[in-house]
């Protein structure tokens, strides 16, 4: 065969990708494209463009019966329906805060956002709402969870008016090459990180404040064995067999990626490793971690008004928070056996 000919036959299945029902025959990061790229390019029928316009969607979209919203991050996400019947800006950053529920929208972080179509009974209806950060990454999702979808009359308002196609840049996420522990700090930095961390407020699990490029795992290695100590990767293992012995024990999950930080708290967590991944369940919530992810893990210990705050935290290679699990300074009542589990993981935390 001719090799004009071949070649039209050989990319048959790669130039379907246009059409509004078909998916991309390769997935987009082995193409060296972002999720926000290939969206970009699949604008049509079935995918479509928003404007820059967060804060009043998600304010319209808060009180959307049967939705659920997602955080996520290279290898973590949660999950949960929202709930959220209270509101408040601050510098650009949206808090919604509901039963056992709340979420820190960045909105400086927002760059694009699309709207997914999927098929009801023949017809194509919103489905899902997807954001994305400066570098192409998916940060925030709502999600339909009724079969009937989003309510178009909602999500029309903040259509883009153009929704051709584009081919975009987007940069290298600056954490892909720098070293977590190279942010210089001075002495007045490290006074002050400390001096931030022990004063007496709910553990944080955003960026650290005045020192954005600092990572996590520097940031825990500067606070000192007094408040941070490192343990295994396989203590996650034990983590989840020991969560599922406990019939009564409330903690908190926590998933931050720099644009949004998602919280939820129950008093019982189902969990379970398949596959190398951390699955938990909070009652409706669900968590997932990728144990291929995690470079360190971490036992913590915070001040707070009602005494200190114990959590374990998991970082990535590049130092950045990818989950964190704590009590919400309740370790000191009689009947929680969360400080006894963190012993098994790091048994140096007897000290405190």
């Amino acid at each position: 065969m001719h090799a004009a000919e071949f070649l039209p036959q050989r990319h048959a299945r790669l130039s379907t990708f246009h059409s509004p029902q078909a998916r991309p025959y390769l997935d987009s990061r082995h193409m060296g494209l972002t999720e926000s790229q290939q969206l970009e390019l699949a604008c049509g029928r079935r995918v479509h463009r928003l404007r820059q316009d967060w804060l009043n969607l998600v304010h319209h979209l808060r009180k959307h019966p049967w939705l659920r919203c997602t955080t996520s991050a290279p290898g973590v996400e949660l999950d949960q329906p929202l709930n959220a019947d209270q509101a408040s800006t601050r510098e650009n950053t949206l808090f919604l805060r509901g039963y056992r529920q709340s979420l820190a929208l960045n909105l400086d972080h927002w760059r694009s956002g699309f709207v997914m179509d999927g098929e009801t009974s023949g017809q194509s209806v919103p489905q899902s709402m997807r954001f994305f950060n400066e570098f192409g990454e998916r940060i925030f999702t709502f999600q339909a969870a009724s079969p009937r979808g989003l309510d178009p009359t909602l999500i029309q308002p903040f259509m883009d008016p153009h929704q051709g196609r584009q081919k975009t840049h987007v940069p290298t996420p600056p954490h892909w090459h720098a070293d977590p522990k190279s942010h210089p700090l001075d002495r007045l930095d490290r006074e002050s990180l400390r001096i931030w961390w022990q004063l007496p407020t709910d553990f944080p699990a955003e960026c650290i404040p005045g020192l954005p490029e600092l990572s996590r795992t520097q940031m825990l290695e500067t606070l000192g064995r007094e408040f941070a100590l490192r343990t295994g990767v396989n203590a996650l293992h034990l983590l989840a067999e020991s969560l599922n012995e406990q019939t009564h024990l409330p903690l908190r999950v926590s998933v931050s990626n720099g644009a949004v930080t998602q919280r939820h708290a129950s008093d019982h967590i189902e969990a379970n490793v398949r596959a190398n991944v951390l699955e938990m369940e909070q009652g409706p919530a669900r968590a997932r971690l990728e144990l291929q992810s995690v470079e360190t893990v971490w036992v913590v210990r915070k001040p707070g008004y009602r005494g200190f705050t114990l959590a374990i935290e998991c970082h990535d290679r590049h130092g950045r928070l990818l989950m964190s699990i704590d009590d919400q300074a309740t370790s000191a009542h009689p009947w929680n056996d969360w400080p006894s589990l963190l012993r098994t993981m790091q048994p140096a935390i007897t000290a405190w």
